[in-house]
């Protein structure tokens, strides 16, 4: 097993978790089902500061109640964010138009299901989105931003995604707020397709692999599963990776050469 341990300034809480995590799984276990899956294909324009592309989300009502609506998080659209934030171009549920419904938290939209939707049962969800990315907002302990310091870009919650479920307690749809780590999710499993300049190198939770042709790149995730896919854009050509192994896990550390700690 591998952890990657991803740079920038990523929520100090999503780091803890994803260890944490990893290294009590000292023995390979069987990959449990999930609620959701996710497919994503997107596009990163840092000259833009926008990620933009359509999600698939594969959903089953593993919730033990009949669900007539599907909430989302859009973490961006926090007011800390300031003028970041994520637009929808268009909701679909099993191929046939949907609105999206506020909530009166601008974090927070329903998609309507079309009809109660019995535990067990799937629906197929697609959402076409844009989210912009501020600029160096300390929003979150910074884990979702472009650093001007160094060219980097954090980025945590950038997509919509489907709000955590708690057995007896319903949805989590708790306010986002300033200085915490908002995510309450459930665990889901990802497979996320990023074109970029290859003038970035994308390191991601999962396993990654990237395809250069001239400018241009691709960036490949698989997360199968995880609480979230988080990703930080790198500048290419000035990067270190370290490994160790800690009690059995193999530790991978990527950072700019300036930020790296000899030994």
């Amino acid at each position: 097993m591998t952890i990657r341990i991803l740079t920038g300034i990523l929520a100090i809480a999503t780091l803890v978790a994803a260890v944490v995590a990893s290294t009590a799984a000292q023995t390979p276990v069987p990959v449990p089902d999930v609620a959701q899956r996710y497919t994503l294909d997107a596009t990163f324009d840092p000259d833009t500061g926008t990620i933009a592309g359509q999600m698939v989300v594969d959903w089953t009502n593993t919730t033990g109640e009949p669900q007539g609506a599907l909430p989302f998080r859009l973490y961006p659209n926090a007011d800390h964010y300031g003028e970041g934030g994520i637009s929808l171009d268009g909701v679909t549920v099993d191929g046939l138009p949907a609105g999206a419904e506020g909530t009166g938290d601008p974090t927070v939209m329903r998609v309507p299901l079309g009809r109660d939707v019995v535990p067990g049962e799937h629906r197929e969800l697609t959402l076409a989105f844009t989210t912009t990315i501020p600029i160096d907002s300390p929003g979150s302990f910074g884990m979702f931003r472009g650093n001007s310091a160094d060219g980097s870009w954090s980025l945590v919650n950038w997509y919509p995604i489907v709000a955590g479920w708690e057995p007896g307690e319903g949805w989590n749809l708790v306010p986002a707020v300033h200085g915490v780590d908002p995510t309450f999710v459930t665990a889901s499993a990802w497979d996320v397709t990023i074109t970029h300049p290859a003038r970035y190198t994308l390191v991601a939770t999962g396993q990654e692999r990237t395809e250069v042709d001239g400018d241009r790149a691709v960036t490949s995730i698989r997360l199968d599963p995880g609480r979230e896919l988080a990703v930080v854009a790198l500048p290419a050509g000035d990067i270190v990776e370290t490994t160790t192994r800690v009690d059995g896990v193999t530790v991978a550390i990527t950072l700019p050469r300036v930020h790296d700690v000899p030994g």
